[in-house]
């Protein structure tokens, strides 16, 4: 097949990017690592699987024993074994190195989707002001999106208005006790809070069925992939792609540069099984190959080298909560292992933390039992006792509290140093003691020293590499999506965020990448009918 569009990453961005050309007819090639992440199989639960099965070692911490590895990364996500092909490879084929910073990207079937937390949120018009799109598109793109993938929430509680109202959402699941007694509290006395607000969590998980995929059961193996497809991936959307004769997925293929051929560009890169070269032409390229990854293209094929650019990224701290009144309470069969909860403090009208709440149950006791001060037996005898009543949860930072920089060096690898503000130590300490005074209110103690701030890029919200401007300087792009310099190239994933707020963005990097094949497929037409469209 002739290629007209050549997609770069298979991810959320990518497939969104993909869908709106293949529906205009346009011949769509779909580049990326393809490392396959298998769902597991089964309909068994957490529950299930700790009580029940004598082997049940092997899918909590991995035959070579990978989660206890792991013991240094922040996110539980990082700990699954069955989640290690979604992150396996990239550290080692991607030309990088760091410097204060946890560098994370995928080279699976499906990108990050497939280990992701599946929040998601709608943003208002005040908080899309640096990007210079039509709060209109944006909207629209964001209604599209979130009826596609399949989104559950509430509109009627006080983070309804938030995460955004007038969206296609399905009910969200019921509340285990420890959220249950949290809200009930909060709702009983919320006049007290002021800045901090507290209401049900948005994620992209199916509580009713769509098509092939099952509604969550409560199984309690959120962390674990979903075999029921609940749990939204990119990978489902490239199945259904792959059905449109004007499409072809092209897998294990690691994307190094662009080139410009004549009228075309050429994607050149080199298998990763045999590390044979590889070389694609399409009149258009569209980068989703993640902030990072579709920063290096653009420094790359512009040749910016030695010119350190902005990477954006969202501060994140954890922390643990214990609801005394709960203590020594039934350990829980069913449960949902994904936001139960979710918070909003603010600092000031336009800046604000934001944060999650989850439950223990589907959480491996070894992500306790590795950070107690206790010895081990001991240890196993009080958790099994606390984590009925406990709540672990995240808090987000906006990225104005980020000091990233990439830079691409003469040898044509990339260099990452990371970093926090001079302020971000103090707002830290004064968001550490505003949530342990909201909290308490709650009837929940925040545990003491579990608050602790991640590494710079451990939260893995990278963005902000070509961000979209009015007036592009080299390595930005058009309000379009098309980079300056390089006509015919478009970025369609985080890389073209201005700023990064603190709430859940992929949901926005999916209505944007929607518009920029929408934009691609109108730029097709026109140049077949012999016009040339204005930007």
């Amino acid at each position: 097949m002739t290629a007209q569009v050549i997609v770069v990453g298979s991810g959320p961005a990518g497939v969104s990017a993909a869908w709106p050309l293949v529906k205009a007819g346009a011949k769509v090639l779909l580049v990326d690592g393809g490392t396959a992440v298998p769902l597991p199989q089964g309909e068994g639960s957490y529950f299930e699987l700790r009580t029940d099965q004598q082997s049940h070692w092997r899918f909590f911490l991995g035959a070579n024993f990978y989660a206890l590895k792991q013991a240094g990364d922040v996110s539980p996500k990082l700990r699954v074994p069955g989640l290690a092909p979604t992150f396996a490879g990239f550290t080692d084929r991607f030309p990088v190195a760091v410097e204060d910073f946890k560098l994370f990207g995928s080279l699976a079937r499906g990108g990050l989707s497939n280990a992701w937390g599946a929040g998601v949120a709608g943003f208002t018009q005040a908080e899309l002001a640096a990007l210079p799109v039509p709060y209109g598109e944006v909207r629209r793109g964001l209604q599209a999106v979130t009826k596609r993938i399949g989104v559950h929430g509430e509109v009627a509680d006080d983070l309804g208005e938030f995460f955004g109202s007038g969206f296609h959402l399905q009910p969200p699941p019921p509340l285990e006790l420890p959220a249950q007694v949290l809200l009930s509290r909060y709702q009983r006395q919320k006049k007290i809070f002021g800045a901090f607000v507290l209401g049900r969590g948005r994620n992209a998980v199916l509580t009713e069925p769509k098509g092939d995929r099952l509604p969550c059961n409560l199984c309690g193996l959120c962390l674990y992939g979903c075999s029921r497809k609940a749990i939204y991936n990119a990978a489902f959307d490239l199945e259904e792609l792959e059905k449109h004769e004007n499409f072809r997925y092209v897998p294990r293929v690691l994307v190094e540069e662009l080139m410009r051929v004549g009228e075309e560009w050429e994607v050149r890169g080199r298998n990763l099984e045999n590390r044979a070269p590889v070389a694609l032409r399409a009149p258009a390229v569209v980068l989703a190959c993640g902030a990072v990854g579709t920063g290096f293209l653009v420094l790359k094929a512009l040749r910016l080298v030695g010119i350190p650019i902005r990477l954006l990224s969202s501060p994140v701290a954890a922390f643990a909560l214990l609801i005394p009144n709960l203590l020594g309470c039934p350990t829980r069969q069913e449960s949902f292992g994904l936001s139960q909860l979710a918070f909003k403090l603010s600092f000031d009208p336009k800046l604000y933390a934001f944060g999650n709440l989850f439950s223990t149950s589907g959480l491996p006791p070894s992500e306790f039992l590795l950070r107690s001060p206790l010895f081990l037996p001991t240890s196993r005898r009080l958790f099994r006792y606390f984590l009925p009543a406990m709540l672990v949860g995240n808090c987000f930072f906006p990225s104005v509290f980020s000091r990233h920089e990439m830079e691409l060096c003469g040898d044509g690898s990339l260099r990452i140093s990371g970093g926090y503000s001079a302020e971000f130590p103090a707002i830290a300490r004064k968001t550490h003691k505003a949530l342990r005074r909201a909290f308490f209110s709650c009837g929940a103690w925040l545990l003491p020293k579990s608050f602790r701030v991640a590494p710079p890029g451990s939260d893995i919200h990278y963005a902000g590499t070509v961000p979209l401007r009015s007036s592009p300087q080299p390595h930005e792009a058009l309000p379009s999506g098309e980079v300056a310099g390089l006509p015919g190239v478009w970025v369609a994933d985080a890389a073209a965020l201005p700023e990064l707020p603190a709430k859940p963005h992929t949901l926005l990097v999916m209505a944007l990448a929607d518009r920029v094949g929408r934009e691609v497929a109108r730029r097709l037409k026109a140049y077949a009918k012999g016009r040339i469209p204005n930007d």
